[in-house]
């Protein structure tokens, strides 16, 4: 009892469902066909994907930024002061922001004109023809249309072409190079050296805005470093055209260079303007003192001076010429203090080269001037005064301008005080030739203001011509290592890729079906399942039926037939047999099920047939007077029968003599049917008079099949059972609920029915995926156990499933084998001996 009890509660906890992962193999392997569709329609559509994606191609340039060297180390005094916080990867960052900066890349838009682009459609995709097209369409009406589509038709013979306007729906004609009005407005179709080639095809012309077209191209360029330490830049860009990607990024990178170019050229036009200025002053001081020196001379008749006191004036003229010197840089310094104090908030470049011959001035002169031009560079890009990186440069700037003031205020005082020292040691020289003569003095004053100026005017001069030829070989910032270049074959898609993932795609997605099915169906498929949840004895299982027999009688089983059905009915014929009664004599076998069209009637019918085959007496009684079947199935079918002699209109004598015997080829066995359908049919079935009938009907029959109604649903099975020597449940394959199996257990195990047994109908062993071949086949590839219990020969079967085994594709018998390989003969041995014990 203890035992009974705990195999009960043990098949109680095995009510949800679970997966047996060698099923599930089997499963698979039974719908191949859907693996090979699946992968089938998997690969085709990664083919058209393939086929209809557009090509992208990967081009890379690499360029280095070369190091901006000063002639001093007056940025390194400012750092070590913390005044200036811009190391160099701060700068090379900057320089990564200009060259993705919206005003050079709307240059490169312009100078490559790529808001036009051309295509041309090629079975699944649009080609793009970019360097191959036919031709160049002007829009002379520049921003009159943001976005403008037509198609140009190039014809086979003369100079003219065909325009659509999808938009308009309209066609018309124009002639090559001319100009001509259309819905777009004016355009003007220019011919290129591939004209010929794609006469009669339709060219695909697509205009944007030049704001659109920069904005995607800014997207589309990546500028990083190469890494954290080195002044490298590598460039790269991915387009439908590796033509265009290249001139794309090959004009980047000389618009970069042409910029920097351009900023050193503003500085250097800004240091000529201050020379020419200072030149043109000097030039006219020059005019007046040696027309002051000529009409002194005039109006005093002095042809010569003598060299009176000349070693005195010797270094009176040197201290004086430096003197002078001196007095022109303080100028120039005081000139460059009021430049900048006058600038306030608006930054100015600073003139550089203005012959101050101080290290320190020129190096913050010159590290002002390049930020300033970063702070223009990155206004231009459209950053405003609250982005960090303004105001970073401004902070920058306000602290250069402070360094250049500071500079520019020590350069004066030390020129002040070489001045006073100068003046001083000219006095000196002075007093020793107080003796010369005055006009003689006058003179050489005169001559020497004279030469002191077309000194410093000759000095200017050079100085011009310097920065002149210095402007005419100026050189950009930038080293171009490698132009613009890459794989001749697309990078995008991944053709390779596209189709490994519709392969796994078309493996996965029926794996993923079958085991969400598999996981989603709770119904009873197989007598291995119902082995599994219940201890209920089995009695056989039952084959599907073709679709011929369903259609047929509902006699399908032969006495001869070497079919599986008949074989699996002869089966359970054996297994019936060796089920043990508490009566001896005759076996009244009552059918019945969980539900509606489980199988009884088929299953009753057909076990009669066979049981008669064998020798024995047969009565089937259709026991269902609720609703009854038989009648409806069966010929030679009476009106009459067990509802009659229940309700007293019939006596027994009369019921009997109802009997309709049935013959199925040598096989004779008789039926009682059902009756008209009463109004208390439950009522009737307890009856002393059902016991009478089958008390009557024992000594003539060695079996009695009642084919009852469901157990569960009304009350007649419980009815019934009083009369019953033992029950048969059929489970109906692919309708019963495995859940149900804990019911059945609990039946069997609290004896409600009189030696309660199974049978599992409808078996669709195909969609298992079991072997046919083998015996008969029906099974988990074991059959039945015919063979080593029951004598009918392991190849034992229909003959045309034999020729069939005998021509299985690779696919079966390595389906095959594997079942031997994972231990499925061990489980017909198993079976074997089961079928020995019942």
């Amino acid at each position: 009892m203890e035992n009974s009890q705990k195999k009960q509660m043990q098949y109680s906890q095995d009510e949800e469902p679970t997966i047996n992962l060698k099923d599930m193999l089997y499963t698979l392997l039974s719908h191949w066909r859907w693996f090979v569709l699946s992968l089938f329609v998997c690969l085709a559509v990664a083919f058209l994907v393939s086929q209809s994606a557009v090509r992208y191609y990967s081009r890379t340039a690499s360029i280095m930024l070369k190091d901006k060297k000063t002639g001093s180390s007056a940025s390194d005094l400012l750092v070590s002061n913390n005044l200036l916080n811009m190391s160099g990867s701060s700068a090379v960052e900057n320089e990564l922001q200009v060259l993705k900066s919206r005003t050079l890349m709307m240059q490169v838009v312009e100078r490559l004109n790529l808001e036009v682009t051309y295509s041309q459609k090629s079975f699944l995709r649009k080609n793009d023809l970019y360097s191959n097209s036919p031709v160049h369409v002007q829009f002379p009406d520049e921003g009159r249309f943001s976005k403008v589509t037509l198609t140009v038709v190039p014809e086979k013979t003369g100079c003219r072409v065909t325009l659509k306007f999808p938009e308009s729906n309209k066609v018309q004609t124009a002639t090559l190079n001319d100009t001509v009005n259309t819905p777009v407005g004016r355009v003007v179709v220019i011919p290129t050296w591939n004209y010929a080639a794609y006469a009669g095809k339709e060219i695909l012309v697509e205009k944007s805005s030049i704001k659109a077209v920069t904005k995607r191209y800014r997207a589309a360029v990546q500028v990083a470093r190469a890494d954290k330490v080195s002044n490298v830049v590598n460039l790269s860009m991915v387009d439908p055209s590796g033509d265009r990607a290249e001139d794309v990024l090959n004009t980047l990178v000389q618009i970069y260079c042409e910029e920097a170019v351009k900023d050193k050229a503003l500085v250097i036009d800004q240091s000529l303007t201050f020379i020419n200025a200072r030149i043109n002053e000097l030039d006219q001081d020059l005019g007046v003192v040696e027309s002051g020196l000529a009409s002194f001379k005039r109006s005093n008749r002095l042809i010569a001076v003598g060299s009176y006191g000349e070693d005195y004036l010797r270094y009176s003229d040197k201290y004086l010429e430096e003197s002078e010197v001196l007095e022109n840089q303080i100028s120039i310094v005081d000139y460059l203090t009021d430049f900048v104090r006058n600038m306030k908030d608006d930054y100015k470049l600073v003139p550089a080269e203005m012959g101050l011959k101080d290290p320190q001035l020129a190096s913050v002169i010159s590290e002002y001037n390049t930020t300033l031009l970063q702070k223009q560079k990155l206004e231009a890009k459209g950053n405003t005064k609250n982005n960090p990186m303004t105001k970073e440069i401004n902070a920058s700037l306000q602290i250069l301008k402070d360094g250049v003031s500071s500079a520019l205020t020590a350069l004066r005082s030390n020129l002040t005080q070489q001045l006073s020292r100068k003046r001083r040691l000219e006095n000196q020289a002075g007093s020793k030739v107080e003796a010369v003569p005055e006009r003689q003095n006058y003179i050489a004053s005169v001559e020497r203001e004279q030469t002191v100026k077309s000194s410093l005017y000759l000095f200017l001069l050079n100085r011009r011509e310097e920065l002149s030829l210095s402007k005419a070989a100026l050189e950009d910032d930038v080293r171009v290592i490698d132009a613009a270049d890459g794989p001749a074959s697309p990078t995008k898609p991944r053709r390779s890729m596209i189709f490994l993932v519709a392969i796994v795609l078309g493996l996965a997605i029926p794996v993923g079906i079958f085991f969400l099915l598999k996981m989603m169906d709770t119904d009873i498929h197989s007598r291995l399942e119902v082995e599994e949840g219940c201890s209920v004895p089995l009695l056989g299982d039952v084959p599907k039926q073709s679709a011929e027999q369903e259609k047929g009688s509902i006699i399908v089983v032969h006495e001869n037939g070497r079919d599986s059905i008949s074989e699996s009915f002869r089966i359970i014929r054996s297994n019936l047999d060796y089920i043990k009664t508490d009566r001896q004599g005759c076996k009244v076998a009552m059918f019945t099920s969980f539900f509606q069209n489980s199988g009884k009637s088929f299953l009753s019918s057909n076990l009669s047939v066979l049981l008669a085959a064998s020798g024995k007496r047969v009565l089937l009684v259709d026991a269902d007077i609720r609703k009854g079947t038989l009648h409806k199935k069966l010929p030679n079918a009476n009106s009459r029968g067990l509802s009659n002699y229940l309700s007293g209109k019939m006596d027994l004598d009369s019921l009997l003599s109802e009997r309709r015997s049935i013959t199925t080829g040598s096989a004779s066995w008789d039926v009682v049917f059902s009756g008209p359908v009463p109004p208390n049919p439950a009522e009737l079935l307890e009856s002393p008079r059902l016991d009478a009938f089958l008390d009557a009907v024992r000594p003539q029959y060695d079996y009695v099949l009642l084919d009852a109604v469901p157990a569960g649903l009304v009350a007649d099975a419980d009815i019934l059972k009083r009369v019953a020597d033992l029950t048969v449940f059929v489970i109906r394959a692919n309708v019963t609920d495995k859940r149900a199996l804990v019911d059945l257990e609990n039946m069997y195990q609290e004896k409600r029915f009189p030696h309660l047994c199974v049978i599992v109908n409808d078996v669709d062993y195909k969609k298992l995926g079991y072997n046919n071949g083998a015996g008969h086949g029906y099974g988990y590839g074991y059959g039945y156990g015919y063979g080593y219990g029951y004598g009918y020969g392991y190849g034992y079967g229909n003959e045309e499933e034999t020729k069939r085994q005998s021509q299985m594709s690779v696919l079966q018998k390595f389906r095959h084998k594997l079942k031997v390989i994972m231990g499925f003969e061990k489980n017909k041995r198993q079976n074997s001996s089961q079928e020995e014990r019942h």
